[in-house]
């Protein structure tokens, strides 16, 4: 009995061993990709609408008294080898090419929660819902795996329905870029 668990312990070391390094792309041993999410798709994942514990539903929008609007991308690392991993830009433009909203980078994130915030309890539950997935830095050595990243993007309202979202992104010092199309 102890050997067949030994044996099974083995296997589901190397098993998981072997899965945890991706299979990418990208000669550089990296590949990025990035996704706009919708209000309805943040809600399912990360908390309801009316508890205000949301930090990816821009504040203040079901009264109307926020001038700003809120795009919600996930950016996605897939590593098949240790990287520097540096993020230059997330910007968000209109199909004229003009700048509609940017990357707001974690502590300036959390000091935009922080003006909009109910009350302490709020703010507090907001920032901890926010701290495990959004991007805090821009520049980071990534090991062999996958990661996701959130980031949001903070415009003036009404932002038009189609944009694009161009991230520029550096994969140990050589640049590389992406452009995605978005809706809201």
């Amino acid at each position: 009995m102890k050997k067949a668990l030994s044996i099974c312990a083995l296997f589901s070391l190397v098993f998981v061993g072997c899965a945890s390094v991706p299979t990418v792309s990208s000669p550089s041993g990296v590949d990025v990709s990035l996704q706009a999410i919708s209000e309805i798709e943040a809600e399912q994942r990360f908390g309801t609408l009316n508890s205000g514990s949301d930090p990816y539903v821009t504040p203040g929008s079901f009264v109307n008294v926020n001038p700003d609007q809120y795009i919600l991308v996930e950016l996605n690392i897939a590593a098949a080898k240790e990287a520097k991993i540096s993020i230059y830009s997330i910007v968000a433009h209109d199909t004229e090419g003009r700048e509609l909203a940017h990357f707001f980078q974690w502590n300036d994130f959390v000091a935009y929660i922080d003006g909009w915030k109910e009350d302490a309890h709020t703010g507090q539950m907001q920032t901890a819902k926010a701290a495990r997935d959004y991007l805090k830095v821009t520049d980071f050595d990534m090991k062999p795996g996958r990661r996701s990243y959130m980031a949001v993007l903070i415009g003036k309202k009404p932002l038009p329905k189609d944009f694009t979202i161009e991230l520029i992104y550096g994969v140990d010092d050589a640049t590389s870029g992406i452009t995605i199309k978005g809706e809201i």
